[in-house]
């Protein structure tokens, strides 16, 4: 029986065209109730009204599936031993039957009702860290406060992150190391990776420098500094970052790189993508607030 906050899509809108959309997704705005012996469901329809349809007109859409990162929001009083309310688990698989397989507090597998979780991240989400754990060097495999990558589940090893293009992971990261980033900007992910270089001019930062595509040069000079161009002149350098050793080399390389980004058409683009970003949320409200009317 569906539920309030289920999702579902409309498989049959005869002689109703006009107020539902066959295939279009439905968010249920009261538990489905038994009335005349038919049960229904409530629901906004296509003009922003609520509306009690038969449940027949609808199927839930599945809420979580593997690999999903689920906050527990409902424990009925600690029924489940295994479960802590605000504590995130891991989704070991798809939901069926209402129900979604998730390790507890003790790794063991259980399956309680899906409705006691919200999403809190799922696979493929792109995500920020904003705390390390204690670990030597307070780096763990190359990434630091503010690397950017993506979440992701590897088979019989748990939750796991890989923060670059390269596939690398770290397993001694959990959820409330990170944040998630609804969207992430060309001008933050080339940020975070020229953050994440530390091996010098590998490929990774050959293959930054060429997404940058600036009007610049980089020059790397004999007297401890690498410095920027308009020209292959040193004559003509508009920047220089100095360093004393190797360490400094490549703080400073990593200076220039963020000087050719912040000077680079992608900056610009940057300003684009945030009033975009801003104009979404205005018109995420302007929604909100029309069917508030509608209530």
């Amino acid at each position: 029986m569906f539920k309030k906050g289920d999702i579902l899509e409309c498989v049959n809108n005869d002689a109703v065209h006009n107020y539902l959309t066959k295939g279009k997704l439905y968010t249920c705005t009261k538990d489905a109730a038994v009335k005349r012996h038919e049960t229904f469901v409530e629901a906004v329809n296509d003009e922003g009204c609520k509306e009690e349809w038969f449940t027949s007109r609808f199927k839930r859409c599945l809420m979580f599936k593997k690999g999903d990162l689920l906050e527990c929001v409902t424990n009925d009083e600690g029924y489940i031993t295994g479960l802590t309310i605000g504590k995130t688990y891991t989704a070991v698989e798809d939901e069926y039957d209402e129900c979604i397989g998730v390790c507890d507090n003790k790794r063991n597998v259980i399956r309680p009702y899906a409705h006691r979780f919200k999403l809190a991240l799922k696979e493929g989400d792109k995500v920020r860290i904003v705390k390390l754990p204690e670990c030597p060097g307070s780096r763990c495999n190359g990434c630091f406060v503010g690397s950017r990558g993506i979440w992701k589940i590897r088979e019989n090893v748990g939750e796991q992150f890989v923060f670059d293009r390269n596939n690398r992971y770290c397993s001694m990261l959990k959820p409330e190391y990170l944040t998630k980033e609804d969207t992430m900007s060309k001008y933050d992910e080339l940020k975070g990776r020229i953050e994440a270089l530390d091996d010098g001019w590998n490929k990774e930062a050959d293959d930054v420098l060429q997404e940058i595509q600036g009007e610049y040069y980089l020059l790397i000079g004999a007297s401890n500094y690498i410095g920027i161009s308009r020209t292959v002149l040193e004559s003509s350098r508009v920047a220089d970052f100095y360093y004393n050793s190797q360490c400094g080399k490549m703080t400073a390389f990593k200076q220039a790189l963020i000087w050719l980004l912040d000077h680079s058409s992608i900056k610009k683009d940057e300003k684009k993508f945030k009033i975009r970003e801003i104009e979404d949320k205005i018109d995420a409200l302007k929604n909100e607030v029309k069917e508030l009317k509608h209530v």
